[in-house]
């Protein structure tokens, strides 16, 4: 058996058996004093409609566990209350393309089941006043008049929302199509409808509350349970599925982090052996004379060292080395290319210009032990170009 009873006293109740009838309902006010409590294998709880809101929201996700845990975010600007302290529920689903989502406070679903430990029952769903509403067969819209003067509006399965003497004229006029079928319970409220332009509305007595309501159909009430995960296991649950996501994408990003560091070294290697291979090669033909390199590098240092400061004066290389690397910066020019054959040393420089080049002549003619020759100049890239040939005295 089936226990259906408002959450609001006075609490109305009915008791459905297994064929989907009401054996049983009435009206109590207080939980304890429902007769039927012994009975009763599962307990769903009605609760005031406007505790619960419905939406339909685009939703790009794939699966029913990524939609519910993007509710809260994709929901935020349409709720005024903190997403963290709302319950959501996945009514349809349909993947990549949209989801309907009811929302409810989390405390109040709390305070049902603390309100439920005066009775031996546990809450098995929790539905709002509007889903309880049956579906007509020729209508996508319900609409019913309640004891209280407010209106249950079901717009098909998983669409409702309570309305009340001044939003009904706001809801009515803002449908897109007003000869949409729509039924109703009360015959003034259909005559209204139909004076503000409605084309299709028709009168079913249907009753004015959710016993009566039961009785001309229902939708079961796991299909329209709004109450979300509200246990601490849940609860508890959807925070290790988001760390568990959270590590994962760190583990992802570390990961990727290393690579990265790892082939930048890799390739940094990789010149530093080619640089090394260069000034090896450079070292042997700056300085055929030295056999034996340990650090080439190091040893090219002091190299070029002695050579500017003059200190060598042994073998034709070296007396010819020197008064390059003493003329070249006094004339500010550069060293694009230097050849070693059969004693004699052809260097190619650059200047700025061919005043440069003078000065660069002045420069080797100063020092008598090297005899230097100008092969050939040129003009190339607004900078000058020449090629000298230098002989040991």
């Amino acid at each position: 058996m089936i226990l259906y009873f408002h959450a609001d006293p006075p609490h109305a109740w009915a008791l459905v058996d297994r064929r989907g009838s009401v054996v049983e309902d009435g009206v109590c006010d207080t939980l304890s004093e429902i007769p039927v409590l012994a009975r009763t294998t599962q307990a769903v709880v009605v609760v005031a409609g406007e505790l619960v809101t419905v939406h339909e929201v685009q939703m790009p996700a794939r699966s029913r566990g990524k939609a519910l845990v993007s509710a809260p975010y994709v929901l935020e600007e349409r709720l005024a209350t903190n997403v963290d302290e709302l319950a959501f529920t996945l009514l349809e689903f349909d993947p990549g393309k949209h989801a309907t989502i009811a929302v409810v406070e989390q405390a109040y679903i709390e305070e049902l089941q603390k309100k439920l430990d005066e009775i031996p029952l546990s809450m098995d769903a929790v539905v709002p006043e509007y889903f309880m509403v049956p579906l007509h067969q020729q209508a996508r819209q319900t609409l019913a008049k309640m004891p209280n003067g407010k209106y249950a509006l079901r717009i098909g399965e998983f669409g409702g929302m309570i309305l009340d003497e001044n939003t009904l004229e706001y809801w009515w006029q803002s449908l897109a199509d007003l000869d949409a079928a729509v039924a109703v319970n009360d015959f003034k409220v259909a005559q209204q409808l139909i004076e503000w332009g409605g084309t299709s509305v028709s009168e079913w007595q249907i009753g004015a509350d959710f016993p009566d309501w039961l009785r001309h159909g229902k939708t079961a009430p796991e299909r329209i349970n709004v109450m979300g995960p509200t246990s601490p296991a849940h609860r508890s649950g959807a925070s290790s599925t988001l760390l568990k996501v959270a590590v994962i994408l760190f583990g992802i990003g570390l990961l990727a982090r290393i690579g990265v560091d790892l082939y930048e070294n890799y390739a940094l290697y990789r010149q530093n052996e080619i640089l090394e291979q260069e000034i090896v090669k450079v070292f042997h033909e700056a300085f055929p004379d030295v056999r034996r390199i340990v650090n080439p590098r190091l040893q090219m240092e002091q190299g070029l060292k002695q050579l500017r400061t003059g200190a060598i004066d042994a073998g034709a290389f070296q007396t010819m080395l020197s008064s390059l690397a003493a003329a070249i910066p006094g004339a500010g020019a550069t060293l694009d290319e230097i050849t070693f054959r059969d004693d004699f040393l052809l260097v190619t420089c650059t200047t700025k210009d061919f005043a440069g080049l003078d000065r660069l002549k002045a420069k080797f003619s100063e020092n008598r032990d090297v005899r230097v020759e100008l092969i050939s100049s040129g003009s190339r890239d607004n900078k000058v170009s020449a090629r000298f040939k230098l002989q040991r005295a």
